[in-house]
């Protein structure tokens, strides 16, 4: 099993979505995540960031900021897994970088729940999201 821990911060296998959408990690810790995804290639047919890339961002950086948490209290034996996406798209992206910044509401001891604001390089707000992850036992193999 790769943990965020593993291998350096952007180093994942090429089969992840995290690598296919370019997603790069600026900064990671149970509090506070910090994403970069570009927004060519991944656009919707009118030339926009397609929703479904926006909604997998703020997925990776919620659970990404779970499963830092998860370690902290656990050394190894919980995983964070998502179980909950609530997602407002406000403004449309339509090119450069968009950033996703997660902060924890709450950090429990089998469920946490992250706010994500997702920005454009100007600062304004593309998406918000409400993401719940819960803390499973890791798989022994």
């Amino acid at each position: 099993m790769i943990s965020w821990h593993d291998e350096g911060v952007n180093s994942y296998p090429e089969e992840t979505l995290l690598t296919r959408l370019e997603i790069e990690v600026v900064s990671a810790s149970p509090s506070l995540v910090v994403l970069r995804m570009p927004v060519a290639g991944n656009t919707q047919i009118h030339g926009v960031l397609h929703g479904g890339a926006s909604a997998a961002l703020a997925e990776t950086a919620a659970s990404m900021a779970a499963s830092e948490y998860a370690q902290t209290i656990s050394s190894g034996a919980l995983i964070a897994v998502g179980t909950e996406l609530s997602m407002s798209h406000i403004r449309p992206a339509t090119g450069g970088f968009v950033t996703a910044r997660t902060v924890a509401e709450h950090l429990g001891r089998s469920r946490t729940v992250h706010r994500v604001v997702i920005e454009n390089e100007d600062g304004k707000i593309i998406s918000s999201a409400l993401v719940s992850n819960q803390l499973i036992a890791a798989r022994q193999n």
